[in-house]
């Protein structure tokens, strides 16, 4: 998400400084903009304290994006001590370092997994209460953001709830990246869950959303960014199938079955399309072929 939401931001004049520790990201990615004068990159991890401050009093930002996060399910799940503290300490860190140097703006990356599972479209005032790490410690970050709000009341907080971005560039095992990797050794694939709904939003739809959130100025602070479309697995499968012109087959992995699965994360966008304009504009299949393409599985 973060070079996606860089070249969007220096497509649009902006002075952009990012940070990044490669727990998952890879430099390769930034290269594109390590010319751009408009650019700086400073290597770290956001739990430090004195790092993040001396970082933020010395870009003196305007607006602060916070992405960073571990958010692969299964490995949250795996590792809950480490998720607490990159994802929970390691935003209070931050909100500590604005002390001394406030920003205009503050936007928390967020996740629809904050819900209450449901079978409709999720709301932004619908119930919270996750049943699983991740979701749990994003919560605790939303709780975070409200308190911040009350220290610093010149600094505008939003709260982006992600639903499931997929494009060029990913790099956390996720299914689509999961599938292209099959995709490149054939035509099997090797899954897990296969009916579950999911959001899928485009990469480059979700960076023009968070974009138009750094000039919101009204009171609305909690916003899905999704599509308002659920997709199970074997909707993305046929709709590859279309794409490539030739059949898959599903194979079961045990490995990947997830025992606890929510069957519907849905986001209802109807706040963000009225408050800020904004709508996707990427089909799946358009998003799905764009990152085909991409990963050199089609040449179309």
């Amino acid at each position: 998400m973060g070079p996606h939401l860089v070249r969007r931001l220096l497509k649009e004049g902006w002075q952009v400084t990012a940070v990044d520790n490669f727990f998952n990201g890879t430099k390769r990615h930034l290269q594109p903009f390590i010319s751009d004068p408009h650019f700086v990159f400073i290597e770290g991890d956001i739990t430090g304290l004195d790092f993040i401050r001396t970082v933020i009093e010395a870009s003196k930002p305007d607006m602060i994006y916070h992405l960073a996060a571990i958010h692969f399910i299964p490995y949250c799940i795996a590792n809950p001590r480490e998720t607490i503290h990159v994802n929970v300490t390691g935003t209070q860190t931050i909100l500590d370092a604005l002390e001394h140097t406030p920003t205009r703006g503050f936007v928390l990356a967020s996740t629809g997994d904050v819900y209450l599972p449901s079978d409709t479209p999720h709301r932004e005032e619908d119930p919270l209460g996750s049943f699983n790490i991740y979701g749990q410690s994003k919560y605790f970050c939303e709780k975070l953001i409200s308190l911040a709000q009350k220290k610093y009341p010149k600094t505008k907080f939003a709260i982006a709830r992600f639903f499931n971005i997929y494009g060029p560039g990913e790099t956390n095992p996720h299914l689509l990246p999961d599938i292209f990797d099959c995709l490149k050794e054939g035509r099997v694939l090797r899954l897990g869950n296969m009916d579950p709904k999911r959001d899928y939003i485009y990469v480059e739809d979700m960076a023009h959303a968070l974009y138009r959130l750094a000039t919101y100025e009204g009171g609305e602070t909690v916003f899905n960014i999704g599509t308002g479309i659920g997709s199970s697995v074997w909707d993305i499968v046929k709709c590859l199938e279309s794409i490539i012109g030739y059949p898959l087959r599903v194979e079961t992995n045990p490995a990947k079955v997830r025992k606890t699965e929510r069957q519907n994360l849905i986001a209802d966008i109807s706040l963000i399309k009225r408050v800020l304009n904004w709508s996707p504009s990427v089909s799946l299949e358009a998003g799905l072929k764009s990152t085909l393409q991409s990963e050199s599985i089609i040449n179309i």
